[in-house]
């Protein structure tokens, strides 16, 4: 099955799996609250009133939510709320269960009944021990051999590479540095791309 499928691939090596509002919950048989289990290893109960719904954290300092600001009010139907002891509970809606996280020997479990905001990413990329270039939620791009920069906003930009490389502004030919892990670009307006190229 789809489910067997998924599970050989996300519980092992310590990998994050995030699920976002009703995984597994559309059956060939309807809609089944149980599968929703099967598939993320967190139980999940339903309702199907709908709601305003808005996310609270309740663990500001773990290592998904410690980032996050203030979340939208959203209409949600059906709704869902974590009823898993083995979970550790990181934010309610209504005061019900509704991000929560399990970890098991091999892999750990992420659900999330809200959308996924640039705050929850890079807390969940933190958490699972993903290389973050930037923190500034600018544009951003990376692949090996270069790196693009496009910012929604003005400032100060720190860019932090996965290793130690020579860098080059490419439209500008400015090299930035040699041999480095870590750069900054003080004072880029809005609205600016920048490309990097690196090479070791």
């Amino acid at each position: 099955s789809v489910r067997a499928m998924i599970a050989a691939k996300v519980r092992k090596n310590n990998a994050v799996s995030v699920w976002c509002y009703a995984p597994g919950y559309i059956t060939d048989n309807g809609f089944d609250i149980k599968t929703s289990a099967e598939l993320t290893g967190i139980k999940l109960a339903d309702s199907a009133i709908p709601r305003k719904a808005k996310l609270v954290i309740t663990a500001p300092t773990h290592a998904i939510t410690r980032y996050c600001r203030d979340f939208e009010v959203l209409n949600v139907a059906p709704i869902f709320q974590v009823c898993d002891s083995e979970a550790k509970v990181l934010g309610t809606v209504e005061g019900n269960p509704a991000l929560a996280v399990r970890e098991f020997g091999e892999w750990r479990s992420v659900y999330a009944l809200m959308p996924l905001t640039k705050e929850l990413l890079q807390g969940l990329c933190d958490y699972a021990g993903v290389h973050v270039y930037s923190r500034t939620y600018d544009v951003f791009s990376a692949n090996r051999s270069y790196l693009m920069l496009h910012t929604s906003s003005s400032g100060e930009k720190a860019i932090s590479l996965p290793g130690k490389f020579n860098v080059k502004e490419v439209f500008s030919g400015r090299i930035v540095g040699n041999n480095i892990s870590e750069f900054v670009e003080p004072n880029v307006p809005a609205q600016e791309t920048r490309l990097y190229q690196l090479w070791q």
